[in-house]
């Protein structure tokens, strides 16, 4: 019997952490043709996991806390928000879509709570394998993409470019959970790849929020022999390696490292002025008239207004997209569940809360009311698991 709980126990974590990074390595099971969708296959597995718990006794006696009844009631009062404004909304394709995929940030959020018991080991090596694994396979199919010499062998790349910034915010995530067990090596690397795929983004955040948590022990460093040593083993080795694979190490990094450097002549990037246009334009129709303050246009709405097509656009911040698509009560809701946590559970593992604050920053930048599943389950990890889910003496 405890070998049977045991067993579902990390079922319960595998599949959360399959499906918080199930957007990132789509791509992967898309090219194998894999018959079903992953994130499908995985929200529906969650789903009836969370139907099961909801209907067994043990789990029925469990109560949800003060604040985290607000934060779920906030969470479904954005929810009916957004149904709501379909009432009213400019988009008559898109926005219904993007109603009915919001449905799995609530998965994402609310199951935390019926996971039994938390295995951070288990959870993020079954998530850091498969972001790993992705990873190589984005830069292969990117060097072919752009070196081959038989352009017939060239893979389309803006079928998958959009993929890097997914498998950014996965690895960064994960980087920051090993910076706690203190595997200072393998994060290295794990930044390493963040720099080959071109996250600037997340290269950024992970710079400053690392440098604020480890800022007392920076001024009292102490001196690691192990670690020593192990550099110093490297060291002897990394040499000939980065000449036996030279050619291919410049490729792989040369497309991620041009994205960096362009970001610091902003003026002449496209990515980042485009950025400014969309902020401009979210806050000039938010302000312009009442309906668009108080009530926002309707979800999914940004893009027919912006561009004329009733298709997937975004501001790319949801704090703004919020405002702009449901008015100031949609802004307010948003407050309420990504800032107010971090504020609240002050008894909680800083790492943790440094992991959401991570997703905020990136919601800032990049972030989508419809793409914010990781989010979601993140935030589910910080408020739902009432022990300090990181805390090695439990």
């Amino acid at each position: 019997m405890l070998e049977k709980n045991r067993t579902y126990l990390i079922y319960q974590n595998i599949i959360f952490a399959f499906l918080l990074i199930s957007g990132a390595v789509k791509f992967v099971f898309s090219d194998i043709d894999f018959p079903v969708d992953i994130t499908l296959l995985l929200s529906s597995l969650i789903s009836i996991d969370i139907f099961y718990n909801m209907f067994k006794k043990s789990t029925l006696i469990k109560k949800f806390s003060g604040n985290q009844t607000l934060f779920l009631l906030s969470y479904f009062g954005f929810y009916i928000l957004m149904i709501l404004s379909l009432f009213y909304t400019k988009s008559i394709n898109y926005g219904y879509g993007k109603t009915f995929f919001f449905i799995l940030n609530l998965i994402s959020f609310c199951y935390p709570f019926f996971i039994k018991n938390f295995e951070p080991k288990v959870f993020f090596k079954f998530m850091i394998i498969p972001l790993v694994l992705a990873s190589f396979w984005f830069l292969t199919k990117r060097y072919l993409s752009w070196y081959a010499l038989n352009p017939e062998t060239r893979i389309f790349y803006k079928q998958f470019t959009g993929n890097y910034l997914l498998l950014c915010n996965g690895l960064a995530f994960c980087i920051l959970y090993y910076i706690y067990e203190k595997k200072y090596l393998f994060s290295l690397a794990l930044f390493l790849l963040i720099i080959a795929l071109g996250g600037r983004g997340p290269i950024l955040f992970l710079i400053l929020l690392v440098i604020y948590w480890k800022f007392r022990s920076m001024i009292n460093i102490k001196v690691n022999v192990k670690i020593i040593r192990r550099i110093g083993c490297v060291s002897l080795f990394l040499p000939f390696f980065i000449y036996a694979f030279r050619g291919y190490l410049s490729n792989a990094f040369k497309v991620g490292l041009t994205r960096i450097t362009s970001f610091l002549n902003y003026e002449q990037d496209a990515s980042v002025l485009s950025r400014f246009d969309y902020l401009d334009f979210a806050i000039e129709n938010i302000f312009n008239s009442t309906q668009g303050f108080f009530f926002g246009h309707g979800i999914g709405s940004f893009g027919i207004m912006y561009n004329g097509i009733d298709q997937r656009e975004f501001p790319h911040n949801i704090f703004l997209e919020a405002w702009f698509e449901l008015g100031l009560i949609g802004f307010l809701l948003t407050i309420i569940l990504f800032l107010f946590p971090i504020l609240i559970y002050t008894k909680k593992s800083l790492v943790i809360k440094l992991m959401c604050v991570y997703f905020i920053m990136h919601s800032l930048k990049s972030g989508g009311l419809d793409g914010m599943r990781f989010m979601s389950g993140v935030y589910g990890i910080l408020i739902f698991l009432d022990y300090d889910v990181l805390d090695k003496k439990r």
